[in-house]
């Protein structure tokens, strides 16, 4: 053979190798990666409300080629953050991926959407995750330590709605499949900053549906023009940006609610807070809502304490609401820390309603997320108490065509889960809501982030179907609802009222 000859084999040979490498790699669907060597910003901080900074000129490198990653199953469906690991997914959930660097293939019986063949579609842009058989968006979830169950919750409920959604819906339409790239963040505002710059930068997803603390990559979106779609709303800057759209009402504007329901409940005089806090989030905008909400009801609020959500010690923050005699306390939503304070208040021998000695002023408290474990490990003390509510109805009850394919959907994809916990349903039924965005708005087949964001911008009022109406605006702040539903424990479940209740604008906190 001569060197010519030679020479000319063995460019096919490389190119043959090369156009099999794409093809081999073009299959993995989803991607995650929990630990990498290499940070996709320098010097993060985390600053006022929970925002990191980059580096000094803005923008943060992406990690280097070779940073270790994982791959999960392939994503047979639609739907997603967060806290915060969302996709529309949490932001929602899923099967647990295999070990680092393991790829594997579409579950058994899974399809993939009959969207336009390559070539045929107009919109097509890899570099915002618009492909002609498939779009790609993207999320960050916690999926270990005492705010697991909710990061595992929403996954698998967004991931409910992408399965389903992949495997009939798109199918039928002749939609796109939406494939979802997820990392789990450990509830760390710098990790959900630097995973969201290599989604963006590395991934190029076209939007994320749910963050763990979307507060800290606020103005990284605002500044790459990425909307963020389907946010559970924990966050107060959730609702500043132009490029978040919350699907349920802020948190500060279920406080004046929580106190209406006290007040008409047990007729308090006062009342002290013990309020839990994700990781960066400035808690000064709860404390104000709180102190406005006390004004509007004329109710004095003689304590406010903040504990960190995952926190599994409450005795200093029990102790010093306890001194102030208050009439009610609102304990922490999320369930460790919620839990944390029962057993402050069983170590103190404290119940509501029986003339303590030392909270003889005790008439009730209000806490914990809906999970069935609240109702179990809180016993006597929690019976006829209510929960922090809930923005959406409780699906075993509410019997529309929604929640029935949700309960469905649910038990064949994301068993386990409990389908009434408020963060499963939320990043189930934002899929649910993006869909609904793209159809009504006709964008399905011309698919840009600024046309998402226009469409976003203008958006409802919708009613879901699960019992919440959104209505999106361009104007800031953007307030999708101000209603939410009781929550009581009846001694045995947590049972939700048969009917929201709704906030007058006037008590808002904007």
């Amino acid at each position: 053979m001569t060197p010519a000859i030679h020479s000319i084999l063995s460019k096919v040979a490389a190119a043959a190798c090369a156009i099999m490498m794409v093809a081999t790699l073009s299959v993995v669907a989803v991607q995650r990666a929990d630990n990498r060597t290499h940070q996709t910003a320098s010097s993060l901080q985390t600053g006022g409300g929970g925002v990191a900074s980059s580096t000094s000129t803005g923008s943060a490198s992406a990690p280097a080629a070779g940073d270790q990653s994982q791959t999960a199953t392939t994503v047979p469906a639609a739907g997603s953050s967060g806290p915060t690991g969302s996709a529309t997914t949490p932001a929602g959930g899923a099967t647990a991926a295999p070990a680092a660097g393991t790829n594997t293939a579409a579950p058994q019986g899974t399809q993939q959407a009959t969207a336009p063949a390559a070539g045929q579609c107009t919109d097509a842009n890899p570099d915002q995750g618009v492909f002609c058989d498939h779009i790609v968006v993207g999320g960050t979830t916690v999926l270990s330590g005492p705010l697991a169950v909710y990061g595992e919750g929403g996954l698998k409920g967004g991931q409910a709605w992408i399965t389903y959604y992949n495997k009939e819906v798109a199918p039928k339409e002749g939609l796109r499949a939406i494939k979802l790239v997820y990392y789990d963040d450990s509830d760390d505002p710098n990790k959900t900053l630097q995973f969201t710059q290599r989604m963006v930068e590395v991934d190029h997803v076209l939007m994320l549906t749910g963050v763990t603390s979307p507060g800290a990559i606020k103005d990284y979106l605002e500044s790459k023009g990425v909307p963020l779609i389907g946010d559970i709303g924990l966050s107060p800057l959730s609702y500043q940006s132009s490029m978040i759209f919350p699907t349920a009402i802020a948190q500060v504007n279920t406080f004046p609610l929580r106190l209406k329901f006290a007040k008409e409940d047990f007729n308090i005089a006062s009342f002290a807070v013990i309020q839990d806090v994700l990781p960066g989030v400035d808690d000064s905008t709860f404390k104000t809502a709180w102190g406005k909400a006390a004004s509007d009801f004329k109710v004095n609020m003689v304590d406010y304490e903040r504990i960190d959500s995952a926190g599994n010690s409450c005795d200093q923050q029990f102790l010093s609401v306890l001194n102030r005699r208050p009439d009610y306390i609102f304990l922490p939503t999320a369930s460790t820390s919620f839990l944390a304070c029962i057993r402050s208040m069983r170590s103190q021998q404290v119940k509501p309603g029986a003339n303590s000695p030392v909270a003889p002023n005790l008439k009730g408290i209000a806490g914990g997320s809906n999970l069935q474990i609240e109702v179990d490990q809180c016993g006597d003390l929690c019976k006829g108490q209510y929960s922090a509510g809930s923005p959406f109805a409780d699906p075993k009850v509410l019997n529309t065509p929604e929640t029935k394919q949700y309960l469905v959907n649910m038990q064949q994809y994301a068993s386990g889960v409990e389908v009434s916990q408020f963060i499963a349903l939320n990043y189930y039924h934002a899929g649910w809501v993006i869909y609904n965005l793209f159809k009504k708005a006709g964008i399905e087949h011309n698919l840009t982030r600024k046309a998402i964001v226009n469409a976003a911008s203008h958006f409802g009022p919708f009613d879901t179907g699960f019992g919440n109406t959104i209505t999106w605006t361009d104007k800031l702040p953007r307030i999708p609802s101000l209603c939410m539903y009781r929550v009581k424990d009846d001694g045995a479940h947590w049972v939700f009222a048969n009917k929201q209740e709704c906030l007058d604008p006037s008590q808002a906190t904007t």
